[in-house]
Parts: C-alpha cells; structure tokens; sequence
C-alpha cells in the first residue's frame, strides 16, 4: 500500500521532526538511559552512596561512595569490577570515577582505551563536572550504630599481676551534611578490675567536620567530649607531599577535665586546661605496606618529647611498635587492630545497626606513666587516609 501527502502536510512536517530529533539527538541527553542507567542500578544495589553515572562526547563518568563493606578498598574493588562489565564500556572511551568519603570527593580514578585504573588527587574538577551534568543530593542524614568491645588491661603489677576492664561499647556517627557529622560513644561495664570506671558511663560525644582542601591537605576539627575525661576542641591536619612516600601531620588541642565520662584516680591533677601541639613526618614504604611515624611536641600532659611508630598494613589487619622518650620518662610497646565479623554489613539505609571495623588494642611497657598520651576525638578524617592515598588504594584494589 502507498501513501502520498501533499508537500505541506502536518503529518509529514511530523515525521520529518520525528527523524531530525533522532539523528540529531545530544549525545548526553541519550546516554542517560543505557549504559548509565544499568552501571547506577548496579552500584546501588551493591550497596553504594553518592552514585551517579553519565556519559557523553566520548568520556564516561562515575561518582560513588563505599558503603557496605568493613574494609573500604575491597568494597570499592568490589563495585569497580561492575563498571567495566556493561555494554559500550570498551573501547576508546576514557572512564573516570570519583571516590567520595562522608560525602565529600577524596579521589579520582581514571582509565583510559581500557587500560587499567590509575588514581590521583586531581577529584575537584571531575566532581564539579559531575555534579553539573547530574546533579544529585548527598545522601546524608544517616545514622550508624556501632556496636563493639572495649578493653583497657595491664600486665605485671607486683600486687595485682593481671588488671583488666571489659566493656560493651555502642557508638553512634550521624551524618547530617558532607563532611559534618555527631559522633559519640557510650560504656556499659561488663567486668573491672582496672580502675574506678565501674558504672554505665559516657565515653565521648562530639561534633566533627571534615574538609578537603585543594590536593593533598586535609583538615578535621572536633568539639566536644573526648576520651580520657578530657573535653574541647582539636584540629588536626595532614598534607601528602607529591611523591606519596611521605605526609606531614600536625595534631592541636585544648582540653579541660570533664567528669561525665566517669570518675579518675587522682581528679585533683585532671581539673587544669591543656593544650596539645604535636607535628609528625610519616614515611610509607608501599612495597611492604610499612609506615614510621615521628611525632614531636607536647602531649596531653604536658609532657614534652618524642615519639617514634612502626607500623604494617596487611589489609585489615595493622601491626606495630612504638617507642617514647619525653620529659615524663621512657616507655615502649606495641599495637595492633583486628577486622570485627562481618566483612560486609547491611544495605545503607537512614538508620542502620552493624559492629564496628576494627578492636584496637595497644600494650604500654610501663602503663603507668603518662607520656606521650593522646586522647580519641572522634573518627576524624585525617585519620582514615591511610586507606585512600592513591598508590596504597590502586594496590589494594589489585
């Protein structure tokens, strides 16, 4: 059957709209469905935040936080493996992921004709871009409870050889804007030997906000209540230098004693203001995941000295030594943090229940003394970046 139309027909000047619109179609607004589409539903239902996906003019992009499994890098691997696997993601196109922590960019990766994954800091331009081609809220306003063992010992008192406290600790990290979030512990007693905190009690609540500044540097600054009775405010700051063998820290505080975190030995000695200035220089020898650390300054007791670390990372598990000298005296010991069970936890949601990464546990040759101390101010970013400096991140994921 053929139909003829007059050469002003509606219909026909519709038809042709229908081609045009077809062939001449931006390369962006056609991608959205597709292989963006498929990659964000993917990373969702792994469990991924902050996921976003787009492509046009030959580059692909993606933005995503890691938020299910207890060791980050894993669970990153873990999502990147979904990236290249959909249809349309060979080839010439140049793939660039940004890595979001807390809801704020930390890194960038980029693969280039398929090339393996290589990271940088460069994330300020790429997540701009993304953000303006698919704009998307954080997903903030998560509450975690964390649920994990607490203990504090010493060994070899003449009078009482083992001295040792058990709590149950539950701990709660409410991120309520990028980089702001409350943070806060409490204690319940299970068995104590060790010292006067026998009773329900809590151990720290705090206000923290995170900032990335332009590269390598990073700032965390804290108010609140803080470990070992102490309460203020802290900031503390790390810069990568370019060669990512070597950061500098510097760690800044002034406390007061608090008594809501539970009763002291000698509270007479606590009841003063003090302020902490420390600056470190940390080596990293990434062919055996080895760190030193120097830490120079004055410490919460205004003891003044130094203090030397020595640390390996063996995916979960960190291992170390540590030695000090400062005016208070001479101490050494070691330390190590154990993965808690399970590796993977729950889908994110507004609130979610799961136990805590790690069990820190640390051994003071003299225990007594009080050199070289440092109080817990919360789960700052500063602190998390062992994790995300892009050479130990791209061997990790490997």
């Amino acid at each position: 059957m053929h139909i003829s139309l007059p050469p002003f027909h509606p219909l026909r000047w519709a038809l042709g709209w229908v081609l045009c619109t077809a062939l001449f179609l931006p390369a962006a607004a056609a991608q959205e469905g597709g292989w963006a589409q498929e990659v964000s539903r993917r990373l969702e239902q792994l469990g991924m935040l902050h996921v976003r996906a787009w492509e046009g003019d030959g580059h692909r992009y993606v933005g995503l936080e890691q938020g299910r499994y207890r060791f980050a890098p894993r669970g990153l691997a873990e999502a990147l493996r979904l990236i290249p696997q959909q249809e349309g993601a060979v080839g010439t196109d140049t793939l660039s992921i940004v890595v979001y922590s807390r809801a704020l960019p930390l890194l960038a990766l980029r693969s280039v004709g398929g090339e393996p994954l290589s990271a940088s800091w460069e994330r300020g331009a790429l997540a701009a871009r993304l953000q303006a081609v698919h704009p998307l809220q954080p997903a903030t306003g998560r509450l975690e409870l964390l649920l994990s063992p607490g203990l504090r010992y010493q060994l070899g008192n003449f009078d009482y050889p083992v001295q040792a406290a058990v709590d149950l600790q539950a701990g709660w990290d409410y991120l309520f804007r990028p980089g702001w979030s409350l943070q806060g512990m409490v204690a319940l007693p299970l068995s104590n030997t060790y010292d006067e905190k026998t009773r329900f009690r809590l151990e720290r609540a705090v206000l923290v906000h995170d900032h990335t500044l332009a590269g390598r540097a990073f700032v965390s600054l804290s108010a609140g209540i803080f470990s070992l009775n102490r309460a203020g405010g802290h900031l503390s700051a790390r810069c990568w230098l370019p060669d990512e063998r070597f950061s500098l820290r510097l760690d800044a505080g002034l406390t007061r004693f608090t008594s809501l975190t539970g009763p002291v030995a000698f509270e007479e000695e606590e009841k003063r203001s003090l302020p902490l200035l420390i600056g470190g220089l940390e080596y990293h020898w990434r062919r055996y995941a080895l760190s030193v650390r120097v830490s120079a300054g004055r410490f919460l007791y205004q003891d003044e000295g130094v203090l030397v670390e020595l640390f390996r990372q063996m995916g979960e598990y960190r291992v170390g030594f540590f030695g000090s000298a400062t005016s208070a005296g001479e101490n050494i010991g070691f330390q190590w943090s154990l993965p808690l069970f399970p590796a993977r936890y729950g889908l994110p949601g507004r609130v979610r229940l799961r136990v805590a990464e790690q069990f820190p546990l640390s051994y003071r040759y003299r225990g007594l003394n009080r050199d070289a101390r440092r109080y817990h101010a919360g789960g700052l970013l500063t602190e998390q970046l062992y994790f995300f400096y892009p050479r130990f991140f791209v061997g990790e994921m490997r």
